[in-house]
C-alpha cells in the first residue's frame, strides 16, 4: 500500500516535469488542463501508467523514473494522439505499440547520452510519433484517421492567423497577453486561453525566475518578429511556446544557474531558434512531418554541450546537481 502514493507522485512528476519542475501544483495543474481535450486528457495519463508499469518492470526504477524523467515522453505521445488522431479501435492499439516504442526510445537515449551529461528532452517523442505519422499517412492502412484543426495546421506550417479567438476574453484581453496565454497552452496541443493562464499560474507557483524567462523570450520573439518581418501574419503560437519560450526557460534556469548572463543567453535564444524553426520546417516539410519541439532540443542540447567543450565559466555556471528549482539552485551558489 505504501507504493501507491509514491506512484501518484511519479504520475504527477511526469507532468510537472514538462517544464522542468517537481512542483506538485504545478503537475496537477498540468494534469486537470490536458483534460481540457478528453481524450487527449485520458490517452497522456494512460500512457503514463502504462509507461511506468513497463520501466518499472524493467527494473528501470531508479531516481530518473521517480522524477518522470522516462515517462513523460509518453505523457506528449497521448496528449498528441488525442489531438490528431479520431477514436477507434486501431487508435487504442497503436497508441500501446507506440508507448512501448517511445519507452525503449526514452530509456536507449537517456542512457548513451547521459555519458557526455546531456538530456533526452522530447526527443523520444518527436521521433516515434514521426514514425507514427509517416506510417498513417502511408499506402498500407493502419486504421488510424488523421483530425484537422487550426492549431495542426500551425504545427504543420508554422506562422499561424489568430483571427477567431475563443469567447469573451479573447475579444478583451490585448492581444500579446492572448498570444502568450495560448503560447503556453499550445506547449500540450491546445489553443485555450484559460488553459495557458492556468498553466502561467502553476509556473508562478513553481518559479518566479522560470515564469520571468518566459515572458522577457515571449516579448523578445515578438519584437524580434516586428523588426525582421519574419512571420507578417504573427508567429504561430505553437512555436512561441514550444520552441522559443520552452528554449529560453530550459538553458536559463535549468542547465545554466539564473544570472544577468543566463537571461542574456535566454534572449540569445530566439533568433537561433527562429533560424532552427524555418530551416528544419523546410527540411521536414519534404516528409510532410511538423517539426514539434525539435528546434527546442536542437537549440538547448547544442547550447549545453558548447558550455560543456568550452569549459569552466565563472560568469555563466551549468548546474551541477539538479534541484528542479531555479530559486534553490539561485540561492546554493
Amino acid at each position: 500500500m505504501k507504493q501507491i502514493p509514491a506512484f501518484i507522485k511519479t504520475v504527477i512528476n511526469s507532468y510537472s516535469v514538462l517544464f522542468f519542475s517537481q512542483n506538485r501544483v504545478l503537475g496537477i495543474i498540468l494534469l486537470l488542463v490536458s483534460f481540457f481535450n478528453p481524450v487527449s486528457g485520458f490517452a497522456g495519463l494512460s500512457c503514463v501508467i502504462f509507461s511506468l508499469l513497463i520501466t518499472k518492470l524493467l527494473k528501470q526504477d531508479n531516481e530518473d523514473y521517480r522524477v518522470g524523467i522516462y515517462s513523460f515522453n509518453c505523457l506528449l505521445l497521448g496528449i498528441a494522439f488525442g489531438a490528431f488522431f479520431q477514436v477507434n479501435l486501431m487508435f487504442v492499439t497503436w497508441l500501446a505499440v507506440a508507448c512501448c516504442l517511445v519507452v525503449l526510445a526514452t530509456i536507449i537515449m537517456s542512457k548513451r547520452m547521459g555519458k557526455p551529461g546531456l538530456p533526452i528532452l522530447s526527443l523520444p517523442f518527436i521521433l516515434v510519433f514521426w514514425l507514427v505519422l509517416l506510417a498513417s499517412n502511408s499506402i498500407f492502412n493502419t486504421g488510424l484517421s488523421q483530425k484537422s484543426s487550426s492549431l495542426l495546421e500551425e504545427i504543420y506550417t508554422g506562422p499561424g492567423n489568430l483571427a477567431g479567438a475563443e469567447g469573451y476574453l479573447a475579444t478583451t484581453l490585448p492581444k500579446l497577453m492572448s498570444l502568450f496565454f495560448r503560447s503556453l497552452s499550445a506547449i500540450l496541443f491546445q489553443h485555450n486561453i484559460i488553459a495557458g493562464m492556468l498553466i502561467a499560474m502553476g509556473i508562478l507557483v513553481h518559479s518566479r525566475i522560470a515564469f520571468s524567462l518566459l515572458i522577457i523570450s515571449f516579448l523578445t520573439a515578438c519584437g524580434f518578429n516586428n523588426i525582421t518581418h519574419t512571420y507578417p501574419e504573427g508567429i504561430s503560437y505553437y512555436h512561441l511556446g514550444a520552441n522559443l519560450m520552452m528554449a529560453s526557460m530550459a538553458i536559463s534556469s535549468f542547465f545554466t544557474i539564473p544570472s544577468l548572463r543566463s537571461y542574456l543567453l535566454a534572449i540569445l535564444c530566439i533568433p537561433l531558434g527562429f533560424i532552427l524553426i524555418n530551416a528544419l520546417t523546410t527540411l521536414m516539410a519534404l516528409h510532410a512531418l511538423p517539426v514539434f519541439s525539435l528546434p527546442f532540443c536542437v537549440l538547448n542540447i547544442s547550447l549545453l554541450y558548447f558550455l560543456k567543450l568550452t569549459g569552466h565559466h565563472p560568469k555563466l555556471q551549468l548546474t551541477i546537481a539538479q534541484h528542479y528549482s531555479p530559486e534553490k539552485i539561485f540561492t546554493m551558489f
